[in-house]
């Protein structure tokens, strides 16, 4: 399973030196749009992806709205 979660409130997004960083206007926008997650938030969901056997092979997008499958192609 792949998991794409949005912006989670890690160390990774705290951008505390723009110099660093590439894009951080656009992150911030991006940040302000959806919101910042908490571990909590992810935690639960990446539980059930793992232990669920029918997510082998999906997709889930992870937003403060929720866990939604993204529907793939089949070959």
């Amino acid at each position: 399973v792949c998991l794409c979660p949005a912006f989670v409130d890690t160390d990774m997004i705290k951008m505390d030196d723009d110099s660093k960083f590439v894009g951080t206007d656009l992150a911030q926008q991006v940040i302000e749009k959806f919101g910042i997650m908490s571990t909590d938030h992810i935690i639960p969901v990446f539980v059930n992806a793992i232990e669920d056997e029918e997510n082998n092979g999906s997709v889930i997008s992870i937003t403060l709205k929720g866990a939604n499958k993204i529907p793939l192609p089949m070959p």
